[in-house]
């Protein structure tokens, strides 16, 4: 099997003087890829913390929530408390 690696070895070693890769190195470069990425089953993305601040949201709504109530609340320790209960259900 020709890894990407390898692919990206053949291609660089296929350039001509001008700097552009061969065509059979770009041939073999595209099969190469084109099986690797036909085996890829699953895709999964790491969103909790990476694309949205998830803590400061409920952190937020969790202090104006108190506030209009009058209660003392650690908003923070509430925020880490429901991420990980939210997670247990999801479980």
């Amino acid at each position: 099997m020709l890894t990407r690696t390898r692919a990206l070895r053949i291609a660089h070693r296929g350039r001509h003087s001008a700097g552009m890769i061969s065509q059979r190195s770009c041939s073999v470069f595209k099969r190469s890829m084109a099986r690797e990425l036909d085996s890829i089953t699953h895709l999964t993305f790491d969103v909790g913390w990476a694309v949205f601040d998830w803590h400061q949201g409920i952190f937020d709504e969790v202090t104006v929530l108190a506030s209009a109530q009058s209660v003392e609340l650690d908003a923070a320790q509430f925020a880490k408390d429901w991420r990980r209960e939210m997670f247990i259900g999801l479980g």
